[in-house]
Order: C-alpha cells, then structure tokens, then sequence
C-alpha cells in the first residue's frame, strides 16, 4: 500500500518500541515502514524493514530521509519520525489522497510515555509545528521535487523548506482528523544537531537544477 520511512540513527531499543507502537496498524493495512539506521537490525517481520548506512555519523535528518525515500519501491512515500505513533484510518485516507495528486501532511499532537494507553484524540492539543510527523507523496513527485534539501545540516528547518517547495507547486492537504501521536522524550543531544535555514536560500529555480545538483533527492 504505502511505504512509511523512518530516518533513525537511535538505538536499537528505541527502533523497537516504535515498531511495537505501530506494528497493529501497518499489519491491518498491509502497509510497510523502512528505518534507515546505523545499525544491524532484523524486525521479523514482512510489514517493516532496515537500510543500515556506515557513511553517516551526524543526524542530518534531510539526507538519511533521502536515503530512505530514493530507496522506496512503493508508489506511495511518507516521511515519519521515530517518535510518531499513528493509526489506520490514516494509513488508508493516506493512499486514497496520494492517489489523487496530492500532497498530504497530518497534524499530530502530543502525549507523554505514561500517558500513551489512556489517549484520547478528541481532548487532544496539537502541536504548533511538527510538518515531518506526516509527510506524504506520490514517489515521483519525491523525485520531482528533489526530496529534502541536504544543505541543511542536522535537523529543524528541513520540514519547512520541503513544506513551501511542495506548496509552490501543488495541492496539499492538511488536517488533524486521524490520531497522529508525537510521544514525548528527552532531547537526544548525542544524535541531533538542530539547524535553521539561516542564508540558505529556496533557488527560484529549484525545479530545474540538473541532476548532478549537489542538494536533494536525486531521480
């Protein structure tokens, strides 16, 4: 159905737990989630899978993303986070807008660890920000777009930049209408570097640079 990339240069424990958190929903669709890892990891199971990279030593969320998505064989790519939880219901309305053309971005709102089994989507608070929670797309318009912008070094703007790209060049749904969970941790200092565009610039001709370009997912 759809293919759910995960960038994840964490600790085999934490690649765990997200899998046991979603394992159920991609199971009842037939959906499949890849984590791109620095580690050896078999998950057992025909519904998830690992890309282990040994050239990567800081977090650059934009490039292990790319990884991931380049690598994908489905027609369907959403970027996610290891630390979402999400549903079905999100997985199915997922493929059936993709199918349409569409760029689809799912609001999540946040939970912490010992609150998880008692959630409640309808008395839940949205984060503020939170784009990379939910980020989908059919396989070519990844490509067309160039996927994340690799200039950006370690994490924090590379869901914004990606956001105003995709919606300079077409239609993008966003809601909150199915649970979509950001399970709250402490701030891994070790694996995140957090970036800001700063003088980096969207190059008004971004959807021309040849492929020999030195940003963004190659096709």
């Amino acid at each position: 159905m759809l293919d759910i990339v995960i960038p994840s240069l964490l600790p085999e424990k934490v690649i765990l737990n997200h899998f046991r958190r979603n394992k159920e929903a991609l199971a009842e669709c037939g959906a499949h989630v890849t984590y791109v890892t620095n580690i050896e990891l078999d998950l057992g199971s025909e519904n998830a899978s690992c890309i282990t990279i040994t050239d990567q030593t800081r977090f650059d969320i934009g490039r292990v993303s790319n990884i991931g998505i380049r690598a994908s064989t489905m027609q369907v790519v959403v970027k996610s986070d290891i630390d979402i939880v999400f549903c079905a219901d999100l997985i199915r309305f997922t493929a059936a807008t993709i199918a349409g053309g569409r760029a689809y971005i799912a609001k999540c709102a946040n939970i912490d660890a010992q609150h998880y089994n008692t959630r409640n989507w309808d008395t839940a608070v949205l984060r503020p920000a939170g784009r990379g929670a939910w980020f989908a797309m059919h396989k070519r318009d990844w490509q067309r777009l160039r996927g994340y912008d690799e200039r950006l070094v370690g994490w924090g703007a590379d869901d914004d930049n990606l956001y105003r790209r995709t919606k300079l060049s077409m239609n993008v749904v966003e809601h909150a209408k199915f649970e979509l969970w950001h399970v709250n941790h402490k701030v891994r200092t070790g694996a995140y570097f957090p970036c800001t565009e700063g003088n980096i610039k969207i190059p008004l001709n971004w959807h021309t640079l040849p492929e020999s370009a030195d940003w963004g997912l190659q096709k």
